[in-house]
């Protein structure tokens, strides 16, 4: 990682239940129709889950907004909140259990270090940087990009696990390895290497 984040974790007074934040640029690569289609599945058996999607790029938003209107689950259940001003950013992530994204590739995944530092439970794909992210998916529940049945039974995981564990995993990797601190420890150690 060749950055990090301020934000804090803040607390689960203000979380909501099975909350889901999507935040990102509205296009293919963050594939949020393949969000949708497996969080509409979801509402048959967690009806009170919530979505919430901010974004700053906004390209399938048409496509999406005409998707979420032709369901009726989807309309109780998602918030399409559109452009959120950074600074508001903290306090969304420290509201929601679950952060979740549909990359197909990333090159850092900010966003994903800003959720997690807020103590958001990543329900991301597996690829390389969030394998990387969330220490080989310990702290995490990883799918294959645009696979909708995995993404599906990931989803369904969140109500069996201890979230409480694993929200307590996602701290300790911010800490100790996508903070600041640990990302200076981790250049002095390549470092190091390097001079011997």
């Amino acid at each position: 990682m060749e950055g990090s984040t301020d934000f804090k974790f803040y607390g689960n007074e203000k979380r909501k239940p099975n909350s889901f934040l999507w935040g990102g640029r509205l296009d293919a690569n963050k594939d949020p129709l393949t969000i949708l289609k497996t969080f509409e599945r979801f509402l048959d058996i967690e009806e009170n889950a919530i979505l919430t999607m901010i974004f700053h790029e906004n390209h399938l938003l048409s496509e999406i907004q005409d998707f979420i209107s032709n369901s009726e689950k989807l309309k109780k259940a998602v918030l399409v909140k559109g452009f959120v001003e950074h600074h508001l950013l903290e306090e969304i992530y420290n509201e929601n259990e679950f952060f979740i994204l549909g990359s197909h590739y990333e090159g850092s995944g900010y966003a994903l270090v800003e959720a997690m530092a807020c103590g958001c439970i990543p329900v991301v794909t597996n690829i390389t940087p969030f394998r990387y992210m969330t220490k080989e998916g310990e702290c995490a529940f990883l799918f294959t990009p645009s696979r909708e049945n995995e993404l599906f039974c990931q989803l369904k995981r969140t109500r069996d696990n201890d979230l409480s564990v694993l929200q307590k995993k996602v701290l300790e990797q911010i800490k100790n390895k996508l903070s600041f601190e640990a990302i200076v420890n981790d250049i002095k150690i390549i470092l190091e290497k390097i001079e011997n």
